[in-house]
C-alpha cells in the first residue's frame, strides 16, 4: 500500500528536503516543492537526472566521433606513406550491365 493510499482522507505532510508543506488529502504532488508524494522524489530531481543522462549521451557521441576521426586520419597517413591511399578512397561499386543491382564478388 502506498503512502497516498494509507493516508487517504488525511492531510499529507511533505518530507522531501525539509519542505514540510501540508498538502490536501489525495494529493500526488507537493504544492510547494513539486515532490512526488507517492515515491518521495521531486520532479526537479527527476529532471536533473534526465538532463544528466542527456548530457552524458551527447558527450559520448562527440567523444566517439573524435576518436574515429583521429583513427581515420592515422590510417590515411599510414596508407599515404605506404603509397596505397588510392585503395582506401571510396569508389562507386562496379555494376554488371546485364544484371541490375548485381556487384562483382570481392577478390
Amino acid at each position: 500500500m502506498t503512502e497516498a493510499q494509507s493516508t487517504a482522507g488525511h492531510p499529507i505532510t511533505c518530507n522531501v528536503d525539509h519542505c514540510g508543506h501540508v498538502n490536501p488529502p489525495g494529493s500526488l504532488f507537493c504544492a510547494k516543492c513539486g515532490a512526488d508524494i507517492v515515491v518521495g522524489r521531486g520532479l526537479k530531481d527527476a529532471m536533473k537526472a534526465a538532463g544528466f543522462f542527456l548530457l552524458l549521451a551527447v558527450a559520448t557521441f562527440f567523444t566517439v566521433r573524435a576518436v574515429m576521426q583521429h583513427y581515420d586520419a592515422a590510417v590515411r597517413a599510414q596508407a599515404e606513406k605506404a603509397g596505397v591511399l588510392d585503395q582506401l578512397v571510396d569508389k562507386p561499386p562496379i555494376v554488371y550491365p546485364d544484371i541490375p543491382g548485381k556487384t562483382p564478388p570481392k577478390q
